[in-house]
């Protein structure tokens, strides 16, 4: 029972953690670390995968936009990728990009 009271908590984390990053869209979340795994605890921090897309003005841009950032907030700790280097990481055979892909 503790183990759903704590997937519900952080799952009410990651939402407001996610909500709040200053993306256009997300369009892939994954679960990662201990939680997956089954050995979490009380003092787990909640470790997510975010792939995002920026608004189409980025992309309209001379500047390239960004591929990576990494959030760190309320017990969450949210790296997240932007879709294209996404895919250009998993083209490459990225283990990291691939373990994303498969989780949760």
């Amino acid at each position: 029972m503790l183990g759903v009271a704590l997937r519900r908590f952080a799952s009410m984390q990651v939402k407001d953690v996610i909500e709040s990053l200053d993306v256009h869209k997300v369009v892939f979340a994954s679960e990662h670390g201990s939680r997956v795994s089954g050995a979490f605890h009380e003092e787990s921090d909640v470790d997510m995968r975010v792939i995002f897309v920026e608004a189409p003005r980025a992309y309209m841009s001379l500047a390239t936009p960004r591929q990576t950032f990494r959030v760190v907030s309320n017990g969450v700790e949210l790296p997240a990728f932007e879709a294209r280097y996404a895919l250009k990481l998993a083209a490459e055979s990225n283990a990291s990009m691939f373990e994303t892909l498969a989780s949760p």
